[in-house]
Parts: C-alpha cells; structure tokens; sequence
C-alpha cells in the first residue's frame, strides 16, 4: 500500500488547501456530501487534545462521497506542529475566513493537481457557506445548506483559546484591581463572570501581534474574500461569552492567586 501524503498547505499561512469545487457528476457517490475537515491528523491522538480538536472543528467543506473518499485515498493530513502557538495562529486565521488561492483538485481518482484559482473561483470557494466553522451551516432536506446550531464546537474552540490564555503573562496586561476584585470572594457571581471575560479577551488581545502580519499579508495575497473579512481580534472575542467563562473560572483563579 503506497504511504499517503501530506495535504499540501499555504506558503503564506502554511493553513491546509482546500478542495476545489467539481461540476456536477451523475451517480449515489457525488450525489451525497460529506463534511471534510481540512485538519485531519492521521494520528487520532494528536486531535484528543484541546488544541486538535479545536483545530479540528475551526475550518471544513462539503462535497460529493467521491471526491472526499479520493482526497483521502492519497492524503495523510496536514503535518501539525507540537508549538500550541502554531495551533493557535492557524485556528484563528481559519476562523477568520482566510482561504488559500490554491486547492486540491481530485477529477481523476489516485491523482491530484494542485492549482491556482482564478478571483472569482477563489470568492466562491471562499464564501462563508462553502468553507467554514462544523457546524455553522448544515445541509438541509434538498441538500442545500442553512444556518446550523454550533454551540458546542464553539465552546471547544473556546476553550482552546481560554488555555492559551491561561499560558500569558496576566499580571502584565491586567491590572490588579481588577485581578483583586476577581478574587474576591465576596464578588457576586454575575459580576466575576464580567471579569473573567474581560481578563481573557484583554490578555488574548496580546497575542493579535503574533497573527496581525500573516492575516495582512494573506488580505494582500487575496486570500480573503470582500465579503468574509473578519479581523483576527474579533474574531477571537466572539468565543466568549458569560456562560461559557465557567468552564476555566478554576483554572483562572489559579493562575491570578499564584
């Protein structure tokens, strides 16, 4: 058995290639989609931690049966660094809608061909309903996509971004007032939720220095389209949310008290 590949990736933001777009072809096997996640390990292990699976859920696309089981009847997956920066810069730009202007294209089975998309190719592929977040579009009973419930796989990519979080230096972004009322025993509930909230997107606000340069070279490159341009530090504060902070209130506390 021939060993598979490693999906080819982006030179600007080493982000996985995503498949191009095939016409239409008679048969059960392109008439039926699947869901094709483009961070696919091949070592089930390196997508049990937060960091993978986050990765796992930040960016995919549907396409016919065919097509997806000739993508992986070559590819292995994308080699994944063990840096969790690394992890954490690509999540963020796939959540931010950054598309390669290269993809894979599978016409003939056992081949591939890597190629340049023309503008328009690339605006299609790149649309927020071709490739996106699992679960942020489902496909509903005439195989067409509307919006679907991701409350769950936003959380896991969440959390990713809440532990990276936790690995900065808090005390030197923010101040100990707030450090002390968040430790206060004595501050209700809805009130420590603020702070907690507000301590993560402040200290992750740090680490749009370390994304910013890829995601302008990747707007200058035309790897994001018009109309799905979300800059990074929205992005990441669109994960958080009151209910979703006590989930590392302890590990939050942790950190601050030591």
């Amino acid at each position: 058995m021939q060993e598979k590949l490693p999906t080819p990736t982006c030179e600007v933001t080493n982000l996985p290639l995503a498949i191009a777009k095939t016409e239409p072809t008679k048969g059960a096997q392109f008439s039926f989609r699947d869901y094709h996640h483009h961070f696919h390990p091949e070592r089930h292990e390196q997508i049990q931690d937060v960091a993978g699976l986050a990765l796992r859920y930040s960016r995919g696309q549907y396409m016919p049966r065919a097509i997806h089981d000739r993508y992986h009847e070559i590819f292995a997956g994308p080699q994944l660094s063990g840096d969790s920066s690394e992890k954490y810069r690509l999540c963020v730009l796939a959540c931010a809608g950054v598309v390669p202007r290269q993809a894979i294209e599978l016409s003939t089975r056992h081949e591939y061909r890597v190629i340049d998309l023309s503008h328009d190719a690339h605006a299609e592929l790149a649309d927020r309903r071709s490739i996106f977040i699992e679960g942020a579009w489902r496909k509903n009973k005439s195989g067409g996509l509307k919006q679907g419930n991701n409350r769950e796989i936003r959380k896991s990519i969440g959390r990713f971004f809440a532990q990276y979080a936790l690995q900065q230096d808090i005390h030197s972004v923010v101040s100990e007032r707030v450090v002390a009322e968040f430790l206060d025993a004595s501050t209700i509930t809805r009130r420590r939720k603020e702070l907690g909230n507000f301590i993560l997107k402040e200290v992750l606000d740090t680490t749009i220095e370390e994304i910013s340069p890829v995601h302008i070279a990747a707007q200058a490159e035309g790897l994001v389209s018009g109309q799905n341009n979300r800059q990074p530090r929205k992005v990441i504060r669109s994960f958080f949310t009151t209910e979703f902070f006590p989930d590392y209130y302890g590990q939050i506390v942790q950190k601050l008290a030591s």
